[in-house]
């Protein structure tokens, strides 16, 4: 089973761009600041209303997401 692991450094890109603090971004993904900066640090997974809040500020989901795959062994065949 593949899993999506959160591109932090373009949502940093992003900040940037639009000149945005973890504060401001938090506001505008209407989240809390301190768990944007989990988020960002490593020490949080992103959940369900952050990756919307994402989307509202207008980051596209190929751009804040990465599929990685499952390297581990399956118990079936992949056509």
């Amino acid at each position: 089973m593949a899993t999506l692991r959160l591109n932090i450094a373009r949502i940093r890109q992003f900040m940037v761009a639009h000149d945005w603090s973890e504060r401001e971004m938090a506001y505008r993904m209407e989240i809390a600041p301190a768990y944007l900066s989990r988020i960002l640090s490593g020490q949080r997974q992103v959940g369900n209303r952050a990756l919307a809040g994402l989307r509202l500020v207008g980051l596209a989901w190929d751009e804040m997401v990465t599929v990685v795959p499952d390297t581990s062994s399956h118990d079936f065949d992949v056509p």
